[in-house]
């Protein structure tokens, strides 16, 4: 569990403790108990991988990967008064391009996690600030591009809610259809 803590720790920038792993089928991965500081944790993340790419890079699983599948996460999403996100980290920028730090290129799916939504800055005139609990959340994003980050979700907030739509990376502006 330590080559793959220090792979995600520095991946996710925040440090990851990872409780086992395993997986007998050739290009995925099961980790269990999966907790990333100051985010959240998850029962199981199951890394799906390129097995060509990762022989061909050496051993460095990131750019082989081409989808992490989250099962039954408890997160916290949480915008500062200055609009920066806690998952900042977690989403690949242009900057990124020229670091040493590895990024993932490829498809976040969310399956029955759980999450609360905090906005310290928050709309204004009103609300100033506030939270949005989620249940049941489920869907995809799409971290394959380099301008923009694509999603696609579903939750319950009490009742139920679809949000499609994308965020810019290079002008830090989103689009959001709610249904």
């Amino acid at each position: 569990n330590t080559e793959a803590e220090k792979s995600f720790s520095a991946m996710c920038n925040p440090s990851v403790k990872i409780e086992s792993a395993g997986g007998s089928i050739i290009g995925r991965i099961e980790l269990n108990g999966v907790t990333i500081a100051g985010i959240g944790q998850a029962k199981q993340i199951v890394l799906t991988y390129n097995p060509l790419k990762y022989a061909f890079n050496k051993g460095d699983m990131v750019p082989a990967l081409t989808k992490l599948t989250v099962v039954n996460g408890n997160f916290k999403i949480v915008r500062d008064s200055h609009g920066k996100l806690n998952l900042s980290s977690l989403v690949p920028t242009a900057n990124q391009k020229k670091t040493t730090t590895p990024v993932f290129h490829g498809w976040l799916i969310i399956k029955d996690c759980r999450a609360v939504y905090r906005d310290e800055r928050g709309w204004h005139p009103e609300p100033r600030r506030f939270e949005l609990p989620t249940e049941k959340l489920n869907g995809w994003i799409d971290l394959r591009g380099t301008d923009s980050v694509k999603f696609n979700l579903s939750g319950l907030v009490p009742e139920k809610v679809k949000a499609k739509g994308l965020f810019n990376l290079q002008t830090n502006t989103y689009e959001l259809k709610i249904e």
